[in-house]
């Protein structure tokens, strides 16, 4: 499951660290926390890659770090650039051999999506060498991490992210289901066992923890298909 970035603009701050991507769910949104400014779905951890115009900066950005990688590259190997399709962002980051954190993890995303999951916890385990703290931030990398069937690891990245914001439901169930995958988990008791958050603002996915935490039958989930009444419905 990939996210595409959005683009949206927050007020300069210190220190600029961010990282890149919206949340699965709803809208973007500002916030502080701890010190840094945060990119955020509602009730959700880091979100975005740059503070400040981000619509119009990061591709700009983006594009000037692949470009003179790529150009650097083209001309200790004799060639030239390769072709891309308009559109295909990891085609234009394939050649990237620099250490910006945030290109890094917006190539690991586009990995993710292309079905090259491993490839992708290299680029986001790189980008938390040159940058620790997007360790605590970097849920993409748990999603990678489950899809390896690297459940304890899953696991403890998105509880690092829970613990940087304790309204984050959506980490909250990925641990959840990280370690309902594990070998004789016992389900009822996790979900007895589930982190505890903050109350989330959004009713979908306040319904989709109360779900999980076994506090709410399926068909209050059910009311925010297709086929319910969709009420809050974003």
């Amino acid at each position: 499951v990939g996210y595409p970035i959005m683009g949206m603009a927050c007020t300069p701050h210190q220190p600029a660290f961010v990282a890149p991507s919206p949340g699965p769910f709803g809208l973007l949104s500002c916030q502080r926390v701890a010190g840094i400014q945060m990119m955020s779905n509602d009730a959700s951890p880091v979100r975005s890659s740059l503070p400040v115009l981000r619509r119009g900066l990061l591709p700009a950005v983006l594009s000037l770090a692949v470009a003179a990688s790529a150009a650097t590259s083209a001309g200790a190997a004799g060639g030239g650039e390769p072709k891309c399709d308009a559109g295909d962002r990891l085609c234009r980051l394939e050649g990237y051999s620099g250490s910006d954190p945030s290109v890094l993890v917006t190539r690991g995303m586009e990995l993710f999506k292309a079905g090259r999951v491993e490839e992708s916890v290299r680029d986001f385990d790189r980008a938390m060498e040159i940058e620790p703290r997007y360790g605590d931030i970097l849920w993409q990398r748990g999603l990678s991490l489950y899809y390896m069937d690297e459940f304890d690891k899953a696991s403890e990245q998105f509880i690092r992210d829970v613990r940087l914001n304790p309204r984050d439901s959506e980490e909250a169930i990925w641990n959840l289901l990280s370690l309902a995958r594990k070998p004789g988990a016992d389900f009822a008791k996790l979900q007895s066992d589930i982190i505890s958050i903050l109350p989330d603002s959004r009713p979908y996915m306040k319904a989709a923890y109360g779900v999980f935490a076994g506090s709410l039958p399926i068909s209050e989930l059910e009311k925010f298909t297709d086929g319910g009444s969709n009420p809050g419905a974003p």
